[in-house]
């Protein structure tokens, strides 16, 4: 909305960040003039910046409140591409892994998984079956773009996908089919990924500790 408002006004700004503060005062200061629109990108600003903190917030008391499986969340974010958050997330839909006898059954209720329509001898694969939990879904598919760059396997996969011409969107969802699949083998095993960037798992999991003891606190 900031950005129509400006470019209905013939001001165009590139490559400015509207969350941060700098970025706030280039936006108020390219419309200093004009004070019907100033004052409505102002507005427009201060309930962004409202926004923004309420989901900070609620991130914070969803990570707070996932405490008690923080085993299971260092185990998934050694998935390089796996935020603390989507581990929460996966941990929500998934609950206890032993539910699920296969890997195949876990990514079929993570609606990642193809239907399949079979009668006597015909069986005809059909679009990805919209039943199931939808939450770590949503989350992983805008993951792929970091899963396809950390993991050879998957970029492999990728580009021979690509090259016989399938779509992007089946495809996106076969990465995350296979990342699930992997998901469903570590916490079985409760083991670690076996591409973890050491250095960067520990990171990830330091930050969030800090996070556990600061709300404690």
């Amino acid at each position: 909305r900031v950005h129509a408002l400006l470019k209905q006004n013939i001001i165009i700004l590139k490559a400015i960040s509207i969350t941060s503060e700098i970025g706030h005062r280039r936006f108020l200061a390219s419309c200093a003039s004009d004070y019907a629109l100033h004052s409505q990108v102002a507005l427009l600003l201060e309930m962004l910046v409202f926004q923004e903190k309420k989901s900070s917030e609620i991130e914070a008391e969803i990570k707070r409140l996932a405490k008690p499986y923080r085993k299971q969340i260092e185990i998934l974010t050694s998935f390089p591409g796996i935020s603390v958050l989507t581990a929460c997330a996966l941990i929500a839909d998934i609950g206890d892994i032993s539910r699920f006898a296969s890997a195949k059954k876990l990514a079929s209720y993570l609606r990642s998984a193809p239907g399949v329509d079979s009668s006597n001898e015909v069986t005809k694969i059909k679009k990805t079956s919209k039943l199931g939990r939808r939450l770590s879904i949503g989350l992983l598919i805008q993951g792929v773009t970091h899963f396809k760059t950390a993991h050879p396997g998957l970029a492999r996969w990728h580009e021979s996908m690509m090259d016989r011409k399938k779509s992007k969107g089946k495809v996106r969802i076969g990465i995350v089919r296979k990342v699930i699949c992997q998901v469903y083998q570590m916490l079985t095993k409760g083991e670690y990924h076996h591409h973890r960037n050491s250095d960067l798992h520990s990171e990830k999991m330091r930050e969030y500790d800090r996070l556990l003891a600061s709300i404690a606190a």
